[in-house]
């Protein structure tokens, strides 16, 4: 639970976000919702790459067909009622049909971001695909090498760019295009990631139930 204090900042984040059209006059067909249901701010967030059309309709992350194969990686982690338990971003906060304007547009929304985790600060931060994973790194490990793995960012850096420390859990992006997810060892390394997360989690929670 955040404070009250948290609360009206992470408020105040998202209204700013919700007004940006900084990206729009770069590249003028972007689309995105007057408001963004994110779920709940706690000790878990996955940022994702960017809103699709289904999530500008509905107003909520992750409710398009990635976000359904998202929901069934998270129950394997032990996560029972993620609309409540985790709190869902994107390193984009627009929508844009070319996928070529991406970075330039995270890059932009990079400041909302550092936001965003310092103020909700999660314990543990999943990122989902190649670019999300850029705008979480502690390091300078490529994606393809940190692909499935779950990691403490202390012990790879001094300093986040986030300013605390979380455990960064690295998955692919989930959208039925990614033919990633076709790969036999991909699917064996995420399986096996899952099992990591959930022992994870049980960890934290039996920790925050001894102090």
């Amino acid at each position: 639970m955040l404070g009250d204090r948290s609360e009206t900042a992470l408020a105040q984040v998202h209204a700013e976000i919700n007004l940006c059209r900084v990206c729009h006059e770069l590249f003028p067909k972007l689309k995105k919702p007057d408001s963004m249901d994110r779920g709940g701010p706690s000790g878990i967030a996955v940022i994702g790459e960017a809103p699709g059309n289904t999530e500008v309709g509905t107003k909520q992350s992750f409710s398009g067909a990635a976000g359904k194969r998202l929901m069934e990686w998270l129950d394997l982690c032990g996560i029972a009622s993620p609309r409540s338990e985790v709190y869902f971003t994107s390193a984009v906060k627009c929508h844009s049909s070319n996928k070529s304007h991406l970075k330039q547009m995270a890059d932009t929304c990079q400041f909302f971001l550092q936001r965003q985790l310092s103020t909700i600060s999660p314990a543990v931060v999943i990122s989902v695909g190649e670019l999300a994973y850029h705008h979480i790194r502690a390091d300078d490990v490529g994606y393809p090498e940190r692909l499935n793995t779950v990691y403490q960012t202390s012990e790879v850096s001094l300093l986040t760019k986030f300013n605390y420390h979380y455990w960064h859990v690295v998955w692919p992006h989930p959208s039925p295009l990614n033919r990633q997810l076709n790969d036999p060892l991909v699917k064996v390394d995420l399986a096996a990631c899952c099992e990591k997360v959930k022992a994870l989690l049980n960890h934290l929670k039996t920790r925050t139930k001894e102090h």
